[in-house]
């Protein structure tokens, strides 16, 4: 099976510890889900990170193949829900 892989960038460091998930939809979604959740560094902050998808892993051969350079999905602030928004 082959997992993507991903990485949360934060603008004031660097790309945070990679996770795995089945495609880029999957991965969003568990963006959202931190962006807003306001118990997160990604919720209270959400201008200052960005999704990557930045390569894949094979789990049947236990290999990485990684992009030149990471593919850039979405800002934080593109995924906050409008009660987030208006509730500050």
């Amino acid at each position: 099976m082959i997992l993507e892989m991903y990485s949360i960038k934060d603008i004031y460091a660097d790309y945070l510890t990679p996770w795995f998930c089945q495609n880029d939809a999957l991965a969003i979604r568990m963006f959202k889900n931190l962006v807003n959740d306001k118990s997160t560094a990604i919720g209270i902050n959400p201008e200052c990170y960005l999704l990557c998808h930045i390569g894949s892993f094979n789990t049947d051969l236990g290999t990485f193949d990684s992009l030149p350079d990471p593919d850039f999905l979405c800002n934080a602030l593109s995924l906050l829900d409008k009660e987030v928004l208006l509730n500050g």
